[in-house]
């Protein structure tokens, strides 16, 4: 969603509220920091738009008003840090690098 307006962005949350029975949850990852996050970076095989600061992507506060106005009612947004180890980087005899990653969660429920 990252490198779409906020207009397609609520089209499509809408069309997820549409789709989700009353009191189902959307649940929305951010990689904050740093660009596009790709699979390599994120170690889990997952793309996530970023939260790029100084106007350029995503931010949660941009992310919860898009999803109030598709009609989610938001449930929480949580700051989330973790580390993770890129062994297939690390040359033969190397210690794996550890790096650290930060991510924005955002749940939203369909309303009763």
């Amino acid at each position: 969603l990252e490198p779409y307006p906020s207009v397609v962005r609520r089209l499509v949350f809408r069309h997820c509220c549409d789709f989700l029975r009353v009191g189902g949850k959307v649940i929305i990852v951010i990689a904050v920091g740093g660009g596009l996050c790709t699979a390599s970076e994120c170690g889990l095989d997952l793309v996530f738009p970023s939260a790029a600061s100084g106007g350029a992507g995503l931010s949660p506060d941009e992310i919860e008003d898009d999803l109030v106005l598709a009609g989610f009612d938001i449930d929480s947004t949580e700051l989330l840090e973790t580390k993770t180890t890129d062994l297939s980087a690390a040359m033969p005899g190397e210690a794996p690098k550890e790096e650290r990653r930060s991510y924005a969660v955002v749940a939203a429920r369909r309303p009763d």
